[in-house]
């Protein structure tokens, strides 16, 4: 790695420097960078040492700060927190995501459902979605949940190609009007 003095950092890219402007901007940006390995590249050995640590019986997903945790840690989780509102899920199957907890809509939506009662007999994605034409069940849909909920579900890409769902950035890309 080869040092460069922070006023040359700072300088804009144009004038041959890196753009920095807020030292803690950055941070953010390098431990949230650190985060998204933790959900995608699981098998890294530090993953498996946070989990051990932190989060042993729980997806990183869902872990909580806990007591006495690392300067590390309590970064990472920082990060974790800023981050939550950008990532959602890929719906393949839908049987990995929760209808009520995970954040799987889309951005202007919310990221999840907050406009409808939740429905304990229908948990999964995996129950909206018709498994013969692997499209949403419109019908189950539009009984179950509210209209914007209805209308951000029904903007989400159903993939074709996939069986499990992954995470992803979300996209706010949608045909349909959004109903705020």
């Amino acid at each position: 790695m080869h040092w460069s003095r922070w006023a040359d950092l700072c300088k804009p890219k144009a004038g041959w420097g890196m753009g920095f402007h807020d030292l803690y901007k950055f941070n953010i940006a390098l431990l949230a960078k650190q985060w998204w390995h933790f959900l995608v590249k699981f098998d890294m050995l530090a993953a498996h040492i946070f989990k051990s640590k932190y989060y042993p019986s729980i997806t990183f997903w869902n872990a909580q700060l806990g007591t006495g945790p690392s300067y590390v840690w309590r970064s990472i989780f920082v990060a974790r927190k800023l981050m939550e509102n950008e990532v959602g899920w890929s719906v393949g199957s839908g049987m990995n995501i929760s209808i009520w907890r995970d954040s799987w809509l889309l951005s202007w939506a919310g990221g999840r459902i907050q406009n409808t009662l939740v429905n304990n007999f229908i948990n999964k994605v995996a129950y909206l979605i018709d498994t013969n034409t692997k499209t949403w069940n419109m019908e189950l849909i539009t009984s179950v949940f509210n209209v914007k909920d209805a209308v951000a579900i029904k903007c989400i890409l159903l993939s074709h190609s996939i069986d499990e769902a992954r995470l992803t950035w979300k996209d706010d890309k949608c045909n349909l009007p959004n109903p705020a």
